[in-house]
């Protein structure tokens, strides 16, 4: 891969000596630094990147949000963590807003899930545009001067195309770089790409009637063989004080290890976790490879033996728990009820419920077999302790009748076959 992207840019080089020999000249056709700009970025085929993006003003104004992309090919993911305490946005009121999400766009579907969900979003890709699902391509980071746009890089240069008017280009040698100019009918762009790095541009700015509007200036970094963006500021009319600020602290580009392609899986979803897919018009299960109807997860999981993930066994744990807690209140109640408690008694009685429900939440791992004992053996008995002699008599005769009206099995006959068992 860098034997090539360095074969590309040699060439690429002899090109632009040649045309830069012939002076500033405007033509329609692009010129090589740009191609190169662009195919550099084009030869980031698999990515995994850590960035932040911070903005100066506005509702979240200071405040870095986190963020994670991950590149396969065509298929590309967005994770919005939001800040270090999980703020992902402010409503009107000023209130913040945890609503971390992840996003995928892969060559079949687009997904949204989030984190800690047991369900998820599925549409067509050619429907992405219609949905809630945001995603970033991040090859285009520091590509143009304008702030964070949502289109692949194969787009990015076309964001400008509010007008017909046809594009005229320039290029020039300033300092070592090549000064690239674009321009369509008021609009013009500059972009200063630095031949030794890459073929990034370290500055892009926007024109508009000849006065500049944005610009974006970035401090590049060799992540292992590539050259890439270590941080971005995207400056608005001011250009003293950026108005928005993007860092990459950490990033991979084309190893090995990267995914070929990228799934559901790779965003957060689980094995039995449920998928709205957009006009099916029934619900679908997650298998871990793909979503497919109730009634054909229920066979897959029968045939292959499926396993839900951790997700899903801590929602289970968590509502079986909550089930379990007003159970115990359920029974404390019936039992003030059973045995006519007086007021002192019925306090005393709820006290207990809850002493013993905060024993069974100190549990590292509250299961059924842990809390049991607690129901069994501590609250049982202590709510009897509470019963007056009267009580106590009558508490016993109704375990006697119990017991006598348990029902026993009848034992088979002698030589008699066993009954077979429906299970």
């Amino acid at each position: 891969m860098f034997i090539r992207i360095a074969s590309c840019c040699a060439f690429v080089g002899v090109m632009l000596i040649a045309e830069v020999s012939h002076g500033q000249t405007e033509s329609s056709k692009k010129p090589s630094a740009l191609i190169a700009f662009e195919k550099a970025r084009r030869e980031i085929k698999t990515a995994d990147i850590d960035w932040t993006l911070t903005n100066f003003n506005g509702r979240m104004k200071d405040m870095k949000r986190h963020r994670r992309s991950l590149l396969a090919g065509d298929d590309i993911a967005f994770f919005n963590h939001g800040t270090a305490d999980g703020v992902t946005g402010i409503n009107s009121k000023g209130d913040p807003l945890r609503l971390p999400s992840r996003n995928l766009v892969n060559r079949d579907y687009a997904w949204h899930y989030q984190p800690g969900k047991i369900f998820s979003d599925r549409w067509d890709r050619k429907d992405v545009a219609k949905t809630r699902v945001i995603i970033v391509d991040p090859r285009t980071i520091g590509m143009v001067p304008l702030r964070i746009v949502n289109k692949p890089v194969e787009e990015i240069l076309w964001t400008y195309n509010k007008t017909e008017a046809p594009r005229k280009y320039s290029q020039k040698r300033v300092d070592g770089l090549y000064e690239v100019s674009m321009k369509v009918g008021e609009v013009e762009v500059k972009w200063y790409i630095d031949p030794d790095r890459g073929w990034n541009a370290v500055r892009s700015e926007e024109y508009y009637n000849g006065k500049k509007y944005h610009e974006a200036r970035c401090m590049l970094k060799k992540f292992g063989d590539v050259w890439f963006p270590a941080a971005v500021e995207y400056f608005v009319n001011d250009f003293d004080s950026p108005v928005m600020v993007v860092e990459v602290p950490k990033a991979s580009f084309n190893r090995p290890e990267h995914p070929r392609r990228l799934t559901a899986s790779h965003i957060g979803l689980e094995p039995g976790m449920s998928v709205t897919v957009s006009g099916a018009g029934e619900e679908y299960a997650y298998t871990g490879e793909r979503a497919v109807p109730i009634p054909e997860y229920d066979r897959l999981k029968k045939k292959h033996g499926i396993k839900v993930g951790p997700t899903i066994l801590a929602f289970r744990a968590r509502h079986r728990w909550q089930v379990l807690m007003t159970e115990w209140e359920f029974y404390a109640k019936s039992f003030i009820a059973e045995y006519k408690l007086d007021e002192k008694q019925s306090h005393s009685a709820m006290a207990i419920v809850k002493a013993c429900q905060e024993k069974a939440r100190k549990l590292a791992e509250p299961t059924d077999e842990r809390v049991k004992p607690i129901f069994e053996k501590e609250l049982k008995p202590r709510l009897r302790s509470l019963l007056n002699s009267k009580q106590a008599r009558e508490a016993k005769k109704r375990d006697a009748q119990k017991k006598k009206a348990k029902p026993v099995a009848a034992k088979p006959k002698k030589g008699s076959p066993p009954k077979k068992l429906l299970i």
